[in-house]
């Protein structure tokens, strides 16, 4: 899991406060397990959901927003390019609610509920504020005292203040910047009948809840549960982004089909034997020139974990939570920028009885999809079964074209079909033919069955 991301068990709390009528009823509150991001989501990790065009992707908008950017023809956040928000350290501001679901659907999380943020900033305690009781100074967060906000305000790093410190372990969720919610805004909790993982959605609604205050608020602002609404459209310098991660009871087993591709066949069935991984490295090629990393290297590289879903050759769609770098980070670590119209080549470790795997992606593809070098599935490290110790993964593409037990990666100009790729059958796209997938959603409580590649879930 991502060393920035707070696991917070089964359990309930005392939600909601007499102060405001809003805030009432005062009741417990029961939720599932969840992560919660430690910080805000900063302008240097958004900078990944803008270089990967997905303001040109209607794949990661809900239908309301897609028709907001592009009616308004929004390419990037509000201050984006303002010297005074934009430091890659600074959490991302100027942006609608409309962009943060997108980008908490783009690195695979969701916006909080309300319920989640209230408790990742107040926890089990009855504390006034998510750093305790004693009352806000400059020296503790960043807001208008009495509504008397300069004009000239500056935003801080999140980590800017040590005593903004949530009962969890959260950083920064009281002043600088207002956190967008999931839930839509309702008078108060009258709405609430069972207080089980509450959240409440209004589609005819496009008022949507924020919390935590900001710099032009004043000090009720930066209570734990206060609470406060904006038209899901606006996207002024008061806003920002902490997403967390829903987690069910437990991780879902690939089904064991015997119909697969030879491709995968010849990793699932029969990997190395004996590995080392202390003898191991990945050898990364690029213009006649071998780096070679070994595991610790690897690991000390930019990590994330996300959640996504992906069709296996077995046809059935599974979600796991998958951590690893991205690729991008990776080239930018060794210092390498690709001309265009590339091609990137995994090569696997291979065995005694069978050939190395080898498999050819567009590199362009491949980095505009979030490819990522995956090192641990649901917060385990890979087994030799799931391709230990790495496996390339581009999450647009079925998944017999990312290599396991990843011995090697080439930056090069050609494609050139494996042996393995072309005994499979399929092409540079990924494509034998369309793939049934068949899945049951826990959340939605229904059965889905498509064709294709597994969009919008």
């Amino acid at each position: 899991m991502n060393k920035d991301m707070i696991y917070v068990k089964p359990v309930s709390f005392r939600m909601g406060s007499d102060i405001s009528e809003d805030e009432l009823p005062i009741r417990e509150v029961t939720l599932k397990p969840y992560y919660i991001d430690k910080y805000p989501v900063t302008n240097e990790e958004f900078s990944r959901f803008v270089l990967a065009k997905c303001y040109k992707n209607k794949d990661c908008w809900c239908d309301d927003g897609w028709n907001f950017i592009q009616k308004n023809k929004i390419t990037e956040p509000c201050y984006w390019n303002d010297s005074k928000w934009n430091k890659k350290e600074y959490p991302v501001t100027g942006i609608s609610w409309y962009e943060a679901k997108a980008y908490a659907f783009f690195v695979g999380k969701s916006l909080p509920t309300e319920a989640q943020w209230e408790y990742g900033a107040k926890g089990n305690t009855n504390r006034l504020y998510p750093w305790g009781d004693e009352k806000p100074t400059s020296s503790i967060a960043t807001f208008a005292h009495g509504c008397m906000a300069s004009l000239d305000r500056t935003p801080t790093t999140s980590n800017n203040f040590n005593k903004n410190r949530s009962a969890v372990g959260c950083y920064d969720m009281a002043g600088n910047f207002f956190e967008w919610c999931l839930d839509s805004v309702s008078e108060n909790y009258a709405w609430d009948n069972n207080s089980n993982n509450p959240v409440y959605i209004d589609k005819n609604n496009n008022i949507k809840i924020a919390r935590g205050g900001s710099g032009m608020h004043d000090e009720d602002c930066l209570r734990c549960s206060a609470r406060d609404s904006y038209v899901s459209t606006v996207g002024d310098n008061i806003f920002t982004i902490r997403c967390v991660l829903n987690i069910g009871k437990g991780s879902l087993k690939t089904p064991r089909i015997s119909k697969k591709p030879s491709s995968l066949l010849y990793y699932q069935e029969e990997p190395p034997k004996k590995f080392n991984i202390q003898n191991w490295r990945l050898n990364f090629i690029h213009n006649s020139k071998i780096t070679k990393l070994n595991y610790d290297q690897v690991m000390k590289l930019p990590q994330t974990t996300i959640s996504r879903r992906m069709v296996c050759v077995c046809n059935w769609s599974i979600r796991r939570n998958w951590s690893g770098t991205y690729l991008i980070d990776l080239l930018n670590y060794l210092n390498i920028c690709p001309q265009k119209n590339m091609y990137l080549r995994q090569i696997s470790i291979g065995n005694k009885n069978k050939k190395s795997y080898d498999s050819t992606v567009k590199l362009d593809n491949a980095l505009s999809n979030n490819s990522m070098i995956i090192h641990s599935v649901d917060g385990k490290p890979l087994t030799l079964e799931q391709g230990y110790p790495l496996r390339f993964y581009n999450f647009a593409l079925l998944g017999y074209k990312s290599v396991k037990g990843l011995q090697a990666i080439e930056i090069t100009n050609k494609y050139e079909k494996g042996y393995w790729e072309e005994k499979a059958g399929y092409d540079i796209e990924g494509i034998i033919r369309k793939k049934r997938y068949y899945f049951v959603d826990l959340n939605e409580k229904k059965y889905v069955k498509n064709e294709g590649e597994v969009k919008n879930y």
